[in-house]
């Protein structure tokens, strides 16, 4: 028997449909694989430079080997004549700095330094030693990502936050993120990577913050 003109109007309608639905099912609660396509936003290629004036966020090491002191900001960076990398320190005086050790015509220390950062050179305006800087016991841990990747996944990101500009270190850690040190942050890098990658999932650490 030949179906009636609205059977047929009504089966079409269900050929059309079934893909589109098929496309909108719920997928379950695996996370999307990160997109690589145009839409994805595009990754920093420049350091951000501070407006106004920053401090450390905690002390740094300053060294002087004799061709000027310098700022040690990666976060493993030990009182020794190897900084690297470096940040050169202009108006610093080792004679109005407190707790200088000297060695074979080393100067070093560590400080929370207060200034201005043109993102090349840090202009210094105060120093506060290490053993007189404010301390803070408290525990700031990062709340947990709200994506989950695999442990290939997560070392896959590690390589490609390394390339941001302005990196001092990169630490993968089992929790399923992604700690970034960096000289400075003013939210771009953070907001690039909670995009990329979901919130919580890379840490930005900067070295530096506004001092306001």
């Amino acid at each position: 028997m030949t179906p009636t003109r609205p059977a047929a109007l009504l089966a079409a309608a269900a050929l059309v449909l079934a893909p589109v639905l098929a496309g909108c099912s719920d997928g379950g609660d695996e996370p999307a694989a990160v997109s690589s396509s145009s839409s994805a936003p595009v990754k920093p290629t420049e350091a951000p430079v501070p407006d106004g004036t920053v401090r450390t966020a905690s002390p740094v090491v300053v060294v002087d080997v004799g061709d000027g002191p310098v700022m040690c900001p990666a976060r493993d960076a030990k009182a020794s004549n190897t900084c690297q990398p470096s940040i050169p320190i202009e108006g610093w005086d080792w004679s109005e700095q407190q707790d200088v050790s000297k060695a074979a015509g080393t100067k070093v220390g560590q400080y929370v330094v207060t200034g201005t950062y043109d993102g090349s050179t840090f202009t210094a305006e105060k120093s506060v030693p290490a053993s007189k800087a404010p301390t803070d016991d408290a525990t700031h841990a990062a709340p947990p990502p709200l994506r989950q990747y695999s442990e290939t996944d997560i070392l896959d990101i590690a390589d490609d936050v390394s390339g941001l500009p302005g990196v001092t270190g990169v630490v993968p850690l089992k929790d399923g993120q992604v700690l970034v040190d960096v000289v400075y942050d003013d939210g771009t890098l953070q907001d690039w990577a909670n995009t990329t990658y979901g919130e919580n999932v890379v840490v930005v650490s900067s070295t530096l913050v506004d001092a306001g």
